[in-house]
């Protein structure tokens, strides 16, 4: 992985961020409930099935008000403007955001629940637990979001295709490429056409520049 190129626009798009701290909350909410984290269920026998769930609920409200305030400031930042954020930054983001999610449920647990362990025993069992939270999450959004990106591009020049017939500027034997406002960016003949390749939010085209493969 090259950390100094460019995180993929789509991990700071506001509707991804959405669908992020929603599907992480979800993810929480189950691994809370199903796992137990912190033995919390040795020293809540008599709490009922029910004010468990209400607890952990308001545990994931909390560990999800850190992502979200945390998501805000980089869609403020990178989302709403061209400035790129760069890989190893985003990986140092979501560290930052992993390591305050451990403290504030160690101090929740520590505070709240008087649990007599020491506070860096907590740390480092809050730090393991969060790690499922959220990184696992995290990971499966970030493949998601790829994917479908792929997707999304992959339909655009689908569609872009089938406008050729209709294009003004279409040629027999030619195949154009357009941009996202319909403009024609490059033209190539069918016959020297190699293949096209996805990167990023945009395609490199591969063809025959008489003997020599060239991209553009």
């Amino acid at each position: 992985m090259d950390f100094d190129s460019q995180t993929p626009k789509y991990l700071t798009r506001k509707e991804n961020i959405i669908k992020l701290i929603l599907f992480t909350a979800a993810f929480a909410l189950v691994f809370i409930n199903v796992f137990q984290p912190f033995n919390s269920r040795q020293w809540l026998t008599e709490m009922s099935s029910l004010r468990y769930f209400l607890l952990s609920s308001m545990l994931v409200i909390v560990g999800m008000a850190v992502v979200a305030i945390s998501r805000v400031i980089m869609y403020k930042n990178y989302g709403k403007t061209k400035m790129g954020l760069p890989i190893l930054s985003y990986l140092l983001w979501v560290l930052v955001e992993w390591t305050s999610m451990a403290v504030t449920f160690a101090f929740i647990e520590k505070l709240l629940f008087a649990d007599q362990r020491d506070f860096f025993e907590l740390m480092k069992v809050s730090l393991s637990n969060t790690a499922c939270v959220l990184l696992l999450p995290y990971a499966i959004l970030w493949l998601y979001f790829s994917w479908d990106d792929k997707n999304e591009r992959l339909k655009k020049i689908h569609e872009a295709g089938r406008s050729l017939i209709n294009h003004d500027s279409y040629l027999p034997n030619m195949v154009n490429f357009y941009d996202k406002n319909g403009d024609a960016r490059f033209s190539v003949k069918a016959k020297d056409l190699v293949y096209v390749q996805g990167a990023d939010n945009y395609i490199n085209v591969k063809y025959m520049d008489g003997q020599r493969l060239s991209t553009c």
